[in-house]
């Protein structure tokens, strides 16, 4: 498993579609809300969203035998993307699924000014409370998010 962390519009979701190889599987937060009808509801989406990608999360945990030792007949790798700021969550990630985690840095102005040209207006107070929950960990790989909108 691997965890895609990182601010919103940080390019989450380009990471893996760049990254990613035929068998792996994606849970990713907006397109499981896009999946559901999306734009303009997420809100009132947000807990089925969240229960499909827990749901999924068990099942892809299930034959888990420890950290690392993860068995996915279904998949090859399963990659989740996931805002995560913090060191915890991301911790979790490492612990219960033995995950690799990844984080997309980004500068804040970057994901603003991409919040604001691609998203609704509430996309840049979720920018800007990211920024202010990260806390970097050394233990996640860190990679670029590029530096245009």
């Amino acid at each position: 498993m691997i965890l895609v962390a990182g601010s919103p519009c940080a390019g989450k979701s380009t990471f893996v579609r760049e990254h990613m190889r035929a068998g792996d599987m994606v849970v990713d937060y907006d397109a499981l809300i896009a999946a559901l009808g999306g734009a303009g509801r997420s809100h009132f989406l947000r807990r089925y969203v969240i229960r499909a990608r827990n749901a999924i999360l068990r099942e892809v945990a299930a034959p888990n035998i420890g950290p690392g030792m993860a068995r996915l007949p279904h998949a090859r790798r399963v990659w989740v993307v996931k805002g995560a700021p913090t060191r915890q969550e991301r911790a979790e990630y490492r612990e219960r699924f033995g995950a690799r985690v990844v984080v997309v840095e980004t500068p804040e102005r970057i994901c603003l000014a991409r919040a604001l040209a691609e998203r609704p207006p509430e996309w840049r107070d979720a920018v800007s409370a990211w920024f202010r929950a990260y806390v970097p960990d050394d233990r996640d790989e860190r990679v670029s998010g590029g530096g245009g909108p």
